[in-house]
């Protein structure tokens, strides 16, 4: 039986990661974005979109918004 890859695994998450930091910047840049609009540049579901703002939102590094983020007040 064929053992799981985990470089695919370790590469998704720097992925992620990487994604999610740019996430922080924008919603630094702008003050405001909202969860279509980040799902578009990333070329992504919103619904990654909305978990990827819930896990930065958990850190206390922005503010989920019922249709994206913000930064933090």
């Amino acid at each position: 039986m064929k053992q799981p890859d985990n470089g695919i695994k370790k590469r998704a998450l720097i992925a992620t990661n990487e994604r999610r930091q740019k996430i922080l910047f924008l919603v630094e840049i702008e003050g405001e974005v909202s969860s279509h609009q980040l799902s578009q540049r990333f070329k992504i579901s919103e619904n990654a979109i909305v978990r990827d703002l819930a896990t930065l939102e958990e850190a206390n590094l922005l503010r989920q918004t019922s249709d994206g983020a913000r930064c933090r007040e």
